[in-house]
C-alpha cells in the first residue's frame, strides 16, 4: 500500500498537474456562471500544486511553482467574479 498522500501521489508529474490547471480555466473561459465551474476543483489544485512544488527539485520545482502560481491566478479571478 503507497503511504504517500492522494494529492502526492496524483500530481508529482508537474505536467500532469498543468494539464489539471489548463482545464478549469478552459471551462472558465466559456462558463456562463464561472465561479460554479471551478468552485468544485480548485481546493484540490491548490493541494495538489502544494504537493508537486514540494516533491520536485531543480528546474522542475521551478516549473511546479510556476504552475502553482497559475492555480492562484485561477483562485484569484474566482474570488473577484
Amino acid at each position: 500500500m503507497d503511504s504517500a498522500p492522494a494529492a502526492l501521489r496524483q500530481s508529482a508529474d508537474v505536467g500532469h498537474l498543468a494539464g489539471r490547471v489548463r482545464q478549469p480555466w478552459d471551462v472558465r473561459d466559456r462558463a456562463r456562471d464561472q465561479r460554479t465551474a471551478v468552485a468544485s476543483v480548485l481546493p484540490g489544485l491548490i493541494e495538489a500544486g502544494h504537493a508537486t512544488v514540494r516533491a520536485a527539485e531543480g528546474a522542475e520545482k521551478r516549473r511546479a511553482s510556476v504552475v502553482l502560481s497559475q492555480t492562484y491566478a485561477l483562485a484569484q479571478q474566482y474570488v473577484a467574479a
